[in-house]
């Protein structure tokens, strides 16, 4: 196996073609260099079928030499394997992945440690159109990676770039085959622009935030901020575990999850009052900023395998003090969030809460949608007057001067028969009553709407709320 070896046969294929070697009729010497002409009656062609995988099999040869060339080739020796991964279609369990192995300990001699060429395989089904059948030329059905990176408007799919090409390989279960086509592609642009549009609103939210001056400590973080941290060191954690696993479809939905319920839906509308609306130095909106700091880094450190390139932009733009003045997530490494985070007694109080909370937004729903004497939760103030035996009181206790944001209303009361018969029925506009008898009452808001936070606790006679007036105040001075 030679190179002139190799260059005579060559040429014997471009004059004979591949069934000139199994032809009896052609002389040998004309598949081999004339100097080896005078060994020609003693060497024969081979007729036998080599493992057709062969070449691919013996691509651990270039893994080894690159761990040569950097150095660790002896580490990789003693751990027992070369890769650490070998990915491939489910048809190679005898093909490539076989082939590598018998390569590989053939050539081993009996006092040599068993190296293998990888630690761990991970195969994959096949890639079918959204009709569910499988991509082949013959049936004009494939899709080019350059149209998912660049978009082509003759199918329908929008351009993606790289992290949108690499965000539907993560999501999909590739334990199965997988479709593609415009349709899902379009919703893997919807799931990157979510994620997008998260970083930005991290980002831009932090863009006065001093890690050094302006965070607050843990222990002084209220519960909305602890419960938000506990749930995402769970979701870090879960990371971990998947990524290990090479599960990367859970970590995407659960990031998604994450991002849309907790993040979107919940945390930042819920704050986004206090970042636009309180003082800029003020203990509620740097409590924010500091656990936003917590959510870029760990959110970071789970996107960057999958997205590399928003990732890095999101890098770029964060404070080097966040940073460690590092130049990448990659370099800087895995963020691990603390074990003190983890708050399960919080958690579970808050998912009393939330029920409480999609019971109130019912009652709401009626008052907005059919009745339509409401437009907007912040006209109102919500009183949730508990019954006798109510075991929603403690919870409500605990929580009432944090409910009014939670809910988004303008006022939040907890009262009692007393009060309830003081309320001018004219006043209500939704009522709702819980399992154990404890009953929601929406009222109209008894102040004026205030131009700057848009919350219903400006005086008539005032031409802001007593929060704003008092922002404003010190912004003039």
């Amino acid at each position: 196996m030679e190179d002139d070896v190799i260059e005579a046969i060559i040429k014997g294929v471009d004059k004979y073609g591949l069934e000139g070697w199994v032809s009896s009729t052609d002389d040998i010497k004309s598949w081999i260099p004339e100097r080896l002409h005078s060994e020609a009656d003693h060497l024969v062609k081979g007729k036998d079928t080599m493992d057709v995988w062969f070449d691919s099999g013996s691509s651990w040869k270039v893994i080894e030499k690159y761990l040569a060339d950097e150095g660790l080739l002896d580490q990789a020796n003693n751990r027992g394997y070369l890769a650490d991964v070998y990915l491939e279609g489910s048809d190679q369990h005898r093909g490539w992945f076989q082939s590598s192995i018998l390569t590989k300990l053939g050539i081993r001699t009996s006092e040599e440690p068993v190296v293998l060429p990888y630690k761990k395989i991970v195969t994959h089904g096949f890639t079918l159109d959204e009709k569910g059948d499988k991509m082949s030329k013959s049936l004009g059905n494939t899709i080019l990676p350059v149209d998912i990176l660049e978009g082509n408007k003759k199918i329908k799919i929008p351009g993606l770039g790289i992290d949108g090409l690499r965000l539907w390989v993560a999501q999909a279960d590739y334990t199965s085959d997988v479709s593609i086509g415009p349709t899902v592609l379009k919703h893997v642009a919807d799931n990157l622009k979510k994620i997008r549009f998260t970083y930005r609103f991290l980002l831009g939210n932090l863009s006065d935030f001093d890690i050094e001056k302006d965070t607050i400590p843990y222990e002084k973080l209220d519960y909305f901020d602890k419960v938000i941290l506990s749930k995402l060191h769970k979701l870090e954690e879960s990371a971990v575990a998947q990524y290990e696993a090479n599960n990367y479809s859970t970590i995407i939905r659960e990031l998604n999850y994450f991002l849309n319920i907790e993040l979107s839906s919940l945390y930042f509308d819920i704050r986004k009052d206090s970042l636009y609306t309180d003082k800029v130095d003020s203990f509620k909106r740097r409590s924010t900023q500091t656990v936003f700091v917590e959510i870029v880094k760990s959110l970071a450190t789970m996107t960057a395998p999958i997205l590399p390139v928003i990732t890095q932009e999101v890098w770029n733009h964060l404070d080097t003090k966040i940073t460690n003045s590092t130049p990448s997530p990659f370099v800087h490494g895995w963020y691990h969030t603390p074990d003190q985070y983890l708050n399960q007694e919080i958690e579970d109080d808050f998912s009393e809460l939330s029920n409480i909370r999609s019971k109130v937004k019912s009652v709401f729903d009626v008052a907005m949608r059919v009745d339509k004497n409401i437009k907007n939760s912040l006209e109102a103030k919500v009183i949730i007057q508990p019954s006798t035996d109510s075991k929603l009181l403690p919870i409500l206790q605990k929580y009432s001067h944090f409910l009014d944001d939670y809910l988004v209303v303008s006022k939040f009361e907890i009262a009692t028969q007393d009060t309830v018969n003081y309320i001018d029925e004219n006043e209500v506009f939704g009522t709702g009553e819980f399992s154990d008898g404890s009953k929601i009452l929406v009222l109209k808001s008894n102040f004026e709407k205030c131009p700057r936070c848009w919350k219903f606790t400006k005086e008539s006679n005032k031409e802001l709320c007593y929060r704003c007036d008092e922002v404003v105040h010190q912004l003039e001075l």
